[in-house]
């Protein structure tokens, strides 16, 4: 009888890490977000019922010096190893850079639609307040329709204060709703390439 090996051929590579020293930052992003929403409205992009702050929160005078920790501290770990990929593949001398950066309230109720982000390289998330059941990350495989009932189509993540995520930024997602009674706290953000 024949016997069938398997090759995992196209891996989506998904980052994932517990901030060492979010404690230290957690309280001043919160009260960030408060502020923000007190002299903001909300933008509608994929929020269902919650608050979106904009995309450019990186630009704030208020929030410039947590963007400098989120990116050197966070964000360029994952990054450099992203960059060896590409120099070993090749592309030596690629940019990585942080595009823009939000944050998003969930109160209970709320949830985001299924969505990607278009024109950017990796997409990721950094919960700041995550209570049980606020609503976990769905993240659906990029071969649900090829493969339908022989893998699975969908990967959940729980939310965990001082996780971050990244994952590519064609990969389609949503959020699911916050049953609990508290709000759920996130910060998103996208990186962008430059290839030479």
């Amino acid at each position: 009888m024949i016997e069938y090996g398997r090759m995992e051929l196209f891996p989506t590579p998904v980052h994932t890490a517990l901030i060492p020293d979010f404690s230290e930052h957690r309280n001043e992003i919160i009260d960030y977000t408060r502020e923000y929403k007190s002299k903001y409205e909300t933008v509608q992009v994929s929020n269902m019922g919650g608050y979106q702050s904009s995309s450019d929160i990186h630009q704030d005078p208020e929030f410039v010096s947590i963007c400098k920790w989120i990116w050197d501290d966070v964000l360029m770990p994952a990054c450099d190893t992203m960059s060896a990929s590409f120099e070993v593949n090749d592309f030596p001398g690629t940019q990585i850079s942080l595009h823009n950066i939000w944050f998003n309230s969930n109160p209970n109720g709320a949830w985001n639609m299924t969505h990607t982000h278009p024109h950017c390289f990796y997409s990721g998330v950094i919960w700041v307040k995550a209570p049980a059941e606020s609503g976990d990350l769905v993240l659906h495989s990029p071969h649900a329709h090829a493969l339908y009932g022989l893998e699975p189509s969908v990967w959940t993540i729980t939310p965990e204060e001082g996780r971050v995520v990244l994952f590519p930024s064609n990969l389609q997602h949503h959020v699911s709703a916050n049953t609990s009674e508290n709000e759920r706290i996130s910060l998103s953000f996208n990186i962008a390439i430059d290839i030479p």
